[in-house]
């Protein structure tokens, strides 16, 4: 495995580890290695460009010496971020690997949606580009519906892709009976909690969670913490699922849309008064808030446990990598039949008779 050293969300690289010298480790039975990475002090958009182009530059070689030299099945890559995408494609083109892009995050697409590419003829190159990227991997998956329509529309054919969400352990997250530990040290055994579970970012939409709170500031019963994600993207719903507590969400469509409606309440965008509202509702029906966790629950151990998505993804890459060695076996038994053709035309017509 080929990574950076770890520094997010902090923007700091943590401790034991260094952001200009690599590292060799193990997990388990995997080997990784670390590769340098600049941490910018203040995230700005240009900051954020030139940072993920250093661990695109410093990891490029090592990427092409390592497939030379294990010649893998297959090469997986992340997005984000995208631009160490072409080092795994060309890695896997040079060694005969196939290649598989999980997509995480559409970058370009958040870029030029939220204004941080302003200039349109700009933003039109970077999707043009990325589209002829990814059309050129033997495999996309992504984490939810919406990201595969949005990946079809960039011209990558829907046998090349796949979903593979996030899943949860069910057995660490989990609902627990009555107040926990943690609830009892801060004081909130007796209340109700409102849990903002998200990053706190541009796309957030935290302008509105503002608003929720002033709004709730009143009501000194429901005690907001602002940690964690109602808003929440896919990458947070399946914890939130495993916990057993109901949603409160704001969304039109998507995995998010869908699963609030069957255990929680889901709010326009940007209504923050229809929020607060919601939370307000929940907040005085226990019963209802019990019900619709246990739903909340169900969902996720139905649809989103680690083994069972593990082993659906796992059996998609087997199969990828399986089409690669049926091919390159018909291959080497076309060019066998080849040779053994020209063989015979060289041979005297009398000696074939024999």
């Amino acid at each position: 495995m080929i990574t950076a050293p770890p520094y997010y969300p902090e923007w700091q690289v943590g401790d034991g580890h260094t952001a200009w010298a690599w590292r060799r480790e193990t997990f388990g039975a995997a080997g990784v290695v670390r590769f340098r990475l600049w941490v910018p002090a203040a995230v700005t958009p240009w900051a954020r460009i030139l940072h993920l182009l250093s661990f695109a530059a410093s990891s490029l070689v090592p990427c092409l010496w390592q497939a030379a030299r294990f010649r893998p099945d297959l090469i997986w890559a992340v997005e984000p971020t995208v631009m160490a995408a072409p080092a795994a494609l060309l890695a896997a083109r040079l060694c005969g690997a196939r290649a598989c892009l999980h997509v995480q995050d559409l970058e370009m697409e958040a870029a030029c949606g939220l204004g941080l590419v302003q200039q349109p003829r700009l933003c039109r190159l970077l999707r043009r580009t990325y589209g002829w990227l990814v059309r050129r991997f033997d495999l996309v998956s992504t984490i939810c519906t919406h990201m595969r329509a949005r990946l079809r529309r960039f011209g990558v054919a829907e046998e090349r892709l796949c979903l593979f969400p996030n899943w949860v352990d069910t057995d660490a997250i989990r609902p627990v009976p009555g107040p926990n530990r943690l609830r009892r040290e801060l004081g909130l055994a007796d209340h109700v909690i409102a849990l903002y579970a998200g990053s706190m970012g541009e796309k957030h939409g935290l302008e509105v969670l503002v608003e929720v709170a002033e709004r709730l500031r009143a009501r000194p019963e429901i005690r907001q913490r602002p940690e964690a994600a109602t808003f929440a993207l896919p990458s947070r719903l399946a914890a939130i699922l495993a916990s057993g507590r109901p949603l409160v969400a704001q969304a039109e469509s998507g995995e998010l849309a869908a699963a609030t409606r069957r255990c929680g309440i889901l709010v326009p965008p940007g209504d923050a008064r229809a929020m607060a509202e919601a939370v307000l509702e929940l907040a005085a029906d226990p019963a209802r808030r019990t019900r619709l966790g246990a739903v909340a629950r169900q969902l996720a151990e139905d649809h989103l446990q680690r083994e069972a998505i593990l082993a659906r993804y796992e059996q998609r890459l087997l199969w990828l990598v399986s089409r690669r060695a049926i091919a390159r076996q018909r291959n080497e038994a076309e060019h066998s039949a080849r040779s053994v053709d020209r063989l015979l035309a060289q041979t005297p017509a009398h000696l074939r008779r024999g």
